[in-house]
């Protein structure tokens, strides 16, 4: 569990809970998150490895903290949000795992992982602040805007249950889905694993409304943590959540 504030602008709160499935049979979680900052910019990134990849944990913790790293990386050296290359960065993330998978000596497959990164540039109080993001796999970023859970991908609203031919690094070709979006004063941004997400759906059912009045406002960190613990029958995957809300002091 993380929680903060993010310069003075931005409130946070994430957690990770490993799924009813893992604790019961003694296995490690499998999803992992990220957060960072650049100046003015926030990085969050979120990882969800396959259930059927045994090291996929390993894989997950890997790709949100390199994920998160090379954007540093490239932010630091132009500073543009635009300039970002999520092909070349996913590009070094499915080298990278296909590097952990060696050394632990076992196939690529087994370290697979889906991953979403969200990179987000704070302006001033009366303006959209702009962000792109970028996934490989099903991992994705919501908004909670006037009560309802916009998607950001466009092949999101497709589907109102599980996808099951998720494509996760390392792959060829690793090739991601970029979105770009504005952050609005009221709205909160969140980044999803599959098993928040899912349960999710379109927002119309009991999950998307209790989180949505949960989250209308920053709660606190027990109460985030509670309200990702929600209660859905066939629902026993991992579950994380990386939310964020804009704190304007003239808004």
């Amino acid at each position: 569990m993380d929680f903060g504030l993010l310069g003075e602008s931005v409130v946070v709160r994430a957690a990770s809970l490993a799924g009813t499935s893992h604790l019961h049979e003694g296995k490690a979680r499998q999803d992992e998150y990220c957060i960072s900052q650049v100046g003015n910019v926030i990085i969050a990134a979120v990882a969800d490895g396959l259930g059927s990849a045994d090291f996929s944990h390993h894989g997950a913790g890997l790709a949100v903290h390199r994920a998160c790293h090379h954007v540093r990386t490239i932010l630091k050296a132009d500073g543009n949000v635009e300039a970002l290359g999520f092909e070349a960065i996913v590009g070094e993330l499915n080298r990278e795992l296909t590097e952990l998978a060696g050394e632990l000596t076992v196939g690529p497959d087994r370290v697979s992982t889906t991953v979403v990164v969200l990179v987000a540039e704070q302006r001033g109080p009366d303006e959209a602040w702009p962000f792109v993001t970028a996934r490989v796999g099903d991992s994705t970023v919501r908004l909670l805007r006037d009560d309802q859970w916009p998607t950001i991908f466009q092949d999101q609203d497709d589907h109102a249950g599980p996808v099951n031919n998720v494509q996760p690094l390392p792959s060829s070709p690793a090739v991601p889905q970029v979105a770009h979006g504005e952050w609005h004063a009221g709205d909160v941004i969140v980044l999803l694993s599959d098993g928040v997400d899912v349960p999710l759906g379109r927002g119309a059912g009991a999950v998307g409304r209790e989180l949505a009045q949960a989250w209308k406002t920053p709660p606190e960190p027990l109460q985030f943590v509670s309200q990702l613990s929600f209660r859905r029958r066939a629902t026993a995957d991992d579950r994380t959540a990386v939310a964020f809300w804009r704190h304007d002091e003239d808004g």
